[in-house]
């Protein structure tokens, strides 16, 4: 509208200046040289009325996936004139998908008198994400002309943290005794502590029955002894180039919440867990927070394949415990790597790449021959699928 108010004035201004001089009249040339005056001044006053501004952001550096991320934008005039009302948006990156809350509102605002602005807005795709560009957008005081520029802000960087989506886990896989049938004997052997008590499971030695707790509790109780690899576990998603697939979520951010899940019930009961990457802090408050930090920040640019990292992690330990593993691309490599370790120890997690990319055209980890090759190869292996679907 504002332009097309423009256009008009400019329009107008030059048939009076054709028609001044046509019938040679000079009110007619100076009529339109006052429109050309005052569209030249409009036009200056909305340029000068995006300059001069100080912008400073305050947002919070972590949040979890769809929580609402409270942004404050403090805009402060460093010149001694009235600004008319400006639009104020910022530049927050474009892959960092959102469902907008609140927009910001026009403000005007004075010289040396912060004017503060808050716009909310739910992020929907995890990562850390970083800007610092605030568009600024205003007219004259007419409105006749309109102006934007892009003003540097304080760098801001958000930390989108993914949240658990629950499945359904094996509890079996999560005590200690689903550990220690993982352990070197030599390590067995030499664990004699015993550190408590624990339901019997099917295949607990009879000789570490607790025969007092089971008499007391009436059910058979064994002895719980620290070894290890009794409270190990390790947590490793397909991270290599080309096996994220689809968009938001992509299969990567499916992984990421499910194993989130998965740590959130391997916590209390493991006293060391790894991932693919190590973590940065440690949060008593939160025990789960270090690990969503590592999996926000996963990312499929990896030249090492699953079955290579896998591989890197039997090397890098003696015993790696119980051994998690999502994938939605099949791995050629993983089957013999999977042959060196021990049988039942490895649990994986596929998800059938054509429910990201319907014509994908290489091999699905969900395949039945892939599968076929995993369980042959003494790992156990469930399919799920993304939180739309329902696991299978």
């Amino acid at each position: 509208m504002r332009n097309a108010a423009s256009l008009t004035l400019i329009v107008a201004s030059v048939f009076l200046a054709v028609v001044a001089l046509l019938v040679n009249s000079p009110a007619l040339f100076y009529m339109g040289t006052a429109l050309v005056a005052t569209i030249v001044a409009a036009k200056l006053q909305a340029k000068f009325a995006v300059k001069g501004l100080t912008i400073f952001r305050q947002s919070p550096e972590m949040v979890k996936l769809g929580e609402v991320a409270m942004v404050t934008l403090s805009v402060e005039s460093q010149n001694r004139f009235n600004r008319p009302l400006l639009l104020i948006e910022d530049q927050v990156p474009l892959r960092l998908t959102r469902d907008w809350v609140r927009h910001a509102l026009p403000i005007a605002p004075s010289y040396q008198q912060p004017v503060q602005i808050q716009y909310q807005f739910r992020p929907l795709r995890r990562g850390t994400f970083t800007w610092s560009g605030v568009s600024v957008a205003g007219t004259d005081a007419l409105g006749l002309a309109s102006a934007e520029t892009i003003h540097e802000a304080n760098k801001t960087t958000l930390k989108v943290l993914p949240v658990p989506v629950p499945f359904e886990v094996d509890v079996s896989l999560l005590h200690g005794q689903g550990y220690e049938d993982t352990a070197p004997k030599r390590l067995l052997a030499s664990s004699i502590d015993a550190r408590g008590v624990r339901e019997y499971a099917p295949g607990d030695p009879v000789r570490h029955v607790h025969w007092a707790s089971s008499a007391r509790l009436g059910h058979l109780m064994v002895k719980d002894f620290e070894s290890q690899a009794s409270s190990k576990a390790t947590v490793l998603l397909q991270r290599s180039m080309g096996s994220d697939l689809g968009e938001s979520p992509s299969s990567l951010d499916v992984m990421c919440g499910h194993a989130a899940h998965l740590i959130e019930q391997l916590l209390p009961r493991c006293s060391q867990l790894e991932l693919n990457q190590p973590v940065r802090f440690y949060s008593q408050l939160e025990p789960l927070l270090p690990f969503l930090d590592v999996l926000a920040d996963l990312r499929a640019d990896q030249q090492r394949s699953i079955s290579d990292e896998l591989t890197s992690a039997l090397n890098t330990t003696e015993s790696t415990g119980r051994i998690f593993m999502f994938l939605a691309v099949a791995d050629p490599n993983l089957p013999e790597v999977l042959r060196h370790t021990e049988p039942g120890s490895v649990q994986l997690y596929v998800y059938d790449a054509l429910q990201f990319v319907p014509k994908y055209s290489g091999e699905s980890a969900a395949s039945e021959s892939f599968i076929q090759a995993l369980t042959g190869a003494g790992a156990r292996v469930r399919r799920l699928s993304a939180p739309r679907g329902r696991d299978e």
